[in-house]
């Protein structure tokens, strides 16, 4: 892992967000030291997901259906998961957002997760589609590589699906 800006940027952010100590705490924010331990890398840390992207969406795609026999929910299920259940001011960014059961739903029908550094996970349950992102150079804005991977990936799904 290499640290671009995540490390400043969250002492920022920490400044503009209220609650972030309160969800992210100065000694447990992602960096780089943290991030390579190999004690942290061996544990499963909840609400931390360590694996590939490779990984992340084939997840997401036994979500959708079955994968080499393994379906991780009902087709019922995945309409739950999938659907809007609340909709708010998200408590750590101060930003409206959707959830369903435990994802965040999105206006163009996908849903999925971000992780902290830019990780990203999501599912198109209308066209079977998964899409995962992972990184090892920690960064966000202008050095963040990943900055606009998922617009660039809805912007295609509709212009395909359109």
């Amino acid at each position: 892992m290499e640290d671009g800006n995540l490390s400043t940027m969250l002492e920022v952010f920490a400044g503009q967000l209220p609650h972030l100590d309160r969800v992210v705490p100065p000694g447990v924010r992602p960096d780089v030291t943290l991030a390579t331990r190999p004690d942290v890398l061996a544990v499963d840390v909840p609400a931390v997901g360590t694996l590939t992207a490779r990984a992340a969406a084939r997840m997401y795609a036994a979500l959708l259906g079955p994968v080499d026999g393994v379906r991780l929910i009902s087709p019922h299920r995945l309409r739950a998961v999938s659907s809007p259940a609340v909709r708010g001011t998200e408590w750590v960014f101060g930003r409206e957002t959707t959830w369903g059961l435990g994802y965040s739903i999105d206006d163009d029908g996908s849903f999925g997760a971000a992780g902290s550094g830019g990780s990203l996970a999501f599912a198109y349950p209308r066209w079977g589609l998964t899409v995962a992102a992972t990184r090892n150079r920690l960064a966000v804005g202008d050095g963040d590589p990943l900055q606009h991977l998922r617009a660039r990936i809805r912007d295609t799904v509709a212009a395909s699906a359109g």
